[in-house]
């Protein structure tokens, strides 16, 4: 404890104060056992982490709602981005869109306890950390556009922000309007084809995709000069750094793991999901 003598406090008796790290987690899908484990790993090595979820909290994976809940009480704690998975959920609860086979949705859409809703439309599409360091980062879910700017990049999301928070829906898979393409981007995109045009359907690994394509972050990036970057999205990868770029989707909800990756330092820790997150 600090003591004080001739009134000055001897700062050198002070117990130590746990440094704030920030640690980006992986698409979780449904699989809350899986991520308590996680968090639990993390905060054995941290004592006092951040959590930035790269989106796609929701769907496929059989605890949802749990996962929504478990997310929203860590308050200050946690930022999330929104992924397609997010996106898609939201746009069934407003009867856009139908439930596909596989979402496994019924919980968070019967859940009435609490407005899921109302807190995951409030979410950002692209989150500028405040984290120590000589490049500062930016998470989206999927990735940006290599011609896009940092600013441009934050006034795109907040645009397709604005349009969830007023209920405007008209962009949703339509990426001939430009919310809809900006949402393409954001919370879609994996390669690119030569003159940047986004190939949405593409889910393969790095060896399947055609010679005339490249994943998105190998093309020359404006945001890539200044900044890292990292997302999820891209299952097939699991984690994957390319320059500034950090891939963390796991494939946590089809049996791979789920990635927390401390932006500070780049250190990994990976759970193999739990058998009480595969869907029986």
């Amino acid at each position: 404890m600090a003591r004080s003598g001739l009134g000055v406090t001897m700062y050198s008796d002070l117990d130590p104060v746990p440094a704030t790290t920030t640690w980006a987690i992986g698409d979780v899908h449904g699989c809350v056992n899986t991520l308590v484990a996680l968090l639990s790993r993390i905060e054995s090595i941290d004592t006092d982490p951040k959590y930035l979820f790269v989106g796609d909290l929701v769907g496929k994976g059989p605890s949802s709602i749990e996962v929504l809940e478990l997310v929203y009480q860590l308050a200050e704690q946690a930022v999330v981005v929104l992924g397609n998975h997010d996106l898609h959920l939201l746009a069934i609860s407003h009867g856009i869109v139908k439930q596909r086979p596989g979402d496994f949705l019924d919980p968070v859409l019967d859940c009435s306890t609490w407005d899921w809703r109302g807190w995951l439309e409030n979410q950002p599409l692209v989150h500028l950390p405040a984290i120590a360091g000589d490049r500062p980062w930016i998470m989206t879910h999927a990735g940006i556009h290599p011609d896009w700017s940092i600013e441009g990049t934050v006034q795109r999301g907040e645009l397709l922000s604005d349009a969830i928070v007023r209920q405007n829906w008209d962009w949703y898979r339509n990426e001939k309007t430009p919310i809809g393409y900006v949402a393409q981007i954001l919370t879609r995109m994996r390669t690119l084809e030569p003159d940047g045009t986004p190939e949405i359907e593409f889910t393969g690994g790095l060896d399947e995709i055609s010679n005339q394509s490249k994943p998105w972050f190998q093309f020359p990036s404006v945001v890539g000069c200044t900044h890292n970057t990292v997302s999820g999205h891209w299952a097939a990868l699991g984690h994957h750094h390319h320059g500034p770029h950090h891939c963390i989707d796991g494939g946590c909800v089809y049996g791979g793991s789920m990635i927390g990756l401390k932006l500070e330092t780049a250190q990994l820790v990976q759970i193999p999901r739990l058998a009480t997150d595969a869907l029986t």
